[in-house]
């Protein structure tokens, strides 16, 4: 099954639409691109000539993974939204992760810090989690609540 955006939008929409997203997209991956390019020589020597830790692993994983789920295409199936939904959700949940990381290494690793951190971040996965599930239902298998009018 694959859901049209001709089908829930007039051709007016569709098209401003797009002008739009051809219209801050193109700047948007530019300054990310350069950006990249002005960080590589520090990324070079911090991360890729050092040995492989977990940390160096967010950082690559949130650098480049976050790109990638940029790109809608116009007509998309079922399980690429639940993908992207779910890239989302992860994508965030590991810069979060990095972000408490680096406040606890800054605050001199202070476990208070950190334990107030990781008991505010839990119930946001949590959060997050419940509102990924509801929002990437499949809508062909919850039509009714009898088996029959699901087909």
């Amino acid at each position: 099954m694959a859901f049209d955006l001709h089908s829930l939008m007039s051709e007016q929409e569709v098209v401003a639409g797009l002008r739009w997203n051809n219209s801050a997209g193109v700047p948007i991956i530019t300054l990310m691109l350069y950006e990249y390019l002005l960080l590589l020589d520090k990324e070079v020597n911090y991360v890729w000539k050092r040995p492989w830790s977990l940390m160096s692993c967010l950082y690559l994983i949130v650098r480049y993974f976050g790109g990638g789920l940029l790109y809608i295409p116009e007509s998309v199936s079922y399980g690429l939204i639940v993908l992207i939904e779910w890239g989302f959700s992860v994508y965030f949940w590991f810069a979060e992760a990095i972000l408490i990381w680096r406040l606890y290494a800054i605050c001199n690793q202070s476990k208070l810090l950190l334990h107030v951190l990781v008991g505010l971040f839990l119930p946001i996965v949590a959060l997050s989690i419940g509102r990924t599930s509801i929002y990437t239902v499949d809508p062909t298998r919850s039509r009714g609540c009898h088996p029959r009018e699901a087909l």
